[in-house]
């Protein structure tokens, strides 16, 4: 052992003190002229203090797993090169720790002691006060879960890409020097010739398109999906440079701990159950537990209630509209009218575009009239609420009767649903026929210029190709 890590580690040690040294030299440059230093080189130094650690440990001093074969037809038995390989990854794991541990604490002091110095509002908080507002929903721990399972997945198995490609490729030379050719293709059509591998690559196809086009795609879906992945790939990549396990274990074993790791998102989905119902809980974290378990719970009217009347900011309202109009709920009982405007856009905005039906448009629409007049909003806020409500398909007689409307929300929104239910060539047409009742608010957006210009185009064209035979109509 100890000639293995004066071979393979001892080199690591060193250049990984260097580039911790460096790191903590360019962040106390940063700190210290903050004002002064250009944003390119401010950046380019992040960049090297929050990657440069993280991609040694993973893809630098490789040296032992690339003359691995070597090693075990030298002298050197597979138990202890296994037991060497996990305790220098593991002490990577416990040195990558350790650093963004010290960065984050450097971080936090810095932030507050700029706060300090420049009286900034108390209402602004610092790194460390976010990252425990984080934390301290069950959604927030099963990101920090995940991210876990992704930093040991980084430095213990992503030095092994290299010498697993290696193996993959001297196993595709020697198929094709003894001939052996099996159509995985061609045997996937016979079902009762599968075998595991079959069943494996079934498995993540389906797994994999469900995440990928599912409507209802959440963080819990895709969260889950990867926890699971990182457990399967994991066995995989070990076993193949160290065969530990036979290929029908790998296999098994690799589908127990893709197992064992996504069953704590069961944990994490119970307890964000307890954090939505839970009234003293901070609202933030509240609402990240129902972004996390939205797809498969369904909150009562009275608690999504009390949640509008405790929310603040727009991000808030915004987050919670989402979920109402993903759920199909009336808006009429949870968007208020005495918020202000960026709330009541966020609100409008999210709802609809969550919203899979447009049962409650019009209704949405009078809301949003009854909150213009009582806020005497500009021309341009107007436009901008009707743009918010563009994407739902309307019928041609509701769209006339709001072009009718002296409201100059409701003559842009009746272009805007025009364009979307009746196709854009209609929607010229419809628009050249209302141009003159439109107010000039609305005859200088760039929608409506390009609209009336390519019908202007269209009768040029006409006009010049008027003794134009078409032969392809016989």
């Amino acid at each position: 052992m100890q000639t293995l890590r004066k071979l393979f580690f001892k080199k690591f040690l060193k250049e990984w003190a260097i580039i911790s040294a460096t790191s903590f030299v360019v962040m106390a440059l940063i700190l210290i002229g903050h004002n002064s230093v250009p944003p390119l080189i401010t950046f380019i130094g992040l960049g090297y203090i929050v990657f440069g650690p993280i991609t040694h440990a993973t893809f630098t001093n490789n040296d032992f797993q690339e003359n691995l074969d070597w090693l075990i037809n030298y002298q050197y038995n597979r138990k202890q090169l296994i037991k060497f390989y996990l305790s220098t990854q593991t002490i990577k794991l416990f040195l990558v720790t350790c650093t963004y541990s010290v960065y984050f604490l450097v971080f936090a002091l810095a932030q507050k002691a700029i706060e300090e110095s420049s009286k900034i509002s108390a209402k602004d908080k610092g790194i460390a006060a976010d990252f425990i507002e984080f934390t301290s929903s069950w959604a927030g721990i099963s990101i920090v879960y995940f991210i876990f399972l992704a930093a040991i997945y980084a430095v213990y198995f992503a030095s092994l890409f290299k010498a697993n490609s290696e193996i993959i490729r001297r196993h595709n030379i020697t198929k094709q020097t003894n001939k052996i050719h099996n159509n995985f293709v061609d045997s996937i059509k016979n079902v009762k010739e599968w075998d595991s591998r079959h069943y494996i690559v079934a498995f993540w196809v389906s797994a994999s398109s469900f995440i990928l086009f599912d409507i209802e795609l959440e963080a819990l879906h895709a969260l889950v999906f990867l926890s699971g992945f990182v457990g399967f790939a994991s066995v995989q990549i070990f076993n193949r440079k160290f065969k530990v396990f036979s290929l029908n274990k790998a296999r098994s074993f690799s589908f127990a701990l893709c197992l064992l790791l996504a069953i704590p998102h069961l944990a994490f989905y119970f307890g964000s159950i307890s954090d939505i119902n839970n009234r003293k809980k901070n609202l933030n974290a509240r609402i990240s537990s129902l972004e996390y378990i939205s797809p498969h719970y369904t909150i009562g009217y009275k608690v999504l209630a009390g949640m509008y009347k405790k929310a603040k900011t727009c991000k808030q309202f915004g987050k919670l509209s989402s979920y109402a109009g993903a759920k199909g709920l009336e808006p009429k009982f949870f968007i208020r009218s005495n918020i202000d405007y960026c709330q009541f856009y966020n609100s409008v905005r999210y709802y609809n575009l969550r919203s899979n039906s447009n049962k409650y448009t019009p209704q949405l629409i009078v809301m949003i009239q009854k909150y213009i007049l009582d806020n005497s909003l500009e021309e341009h806020k107007q436009i901008k609420l009707a743009a918010a409500l563009s994407h739902k398909k309307m019928s041609r007689r509701y769209v006339n009767s709001l072009m009718d409307n002296d409201s100059v929300f409701k003559k842009y929104l009746a272009l805007k649903l025009a364009k979307k239910s009746f196709g854009y060539r209609k929607y010229k047409t419809f628009v050249k026929a209302h141009y003159e009742e439109l107010p000039n608010s609305i005859k200088k957006l760039g929608s409506v210029k390009r609209a009336i210009a390519s019908i202007s185009r269209e009768v040029k064209d006409k006009k010049k190709n008027k003794d134009y035979f078409n032969y392809d109509n016989y």
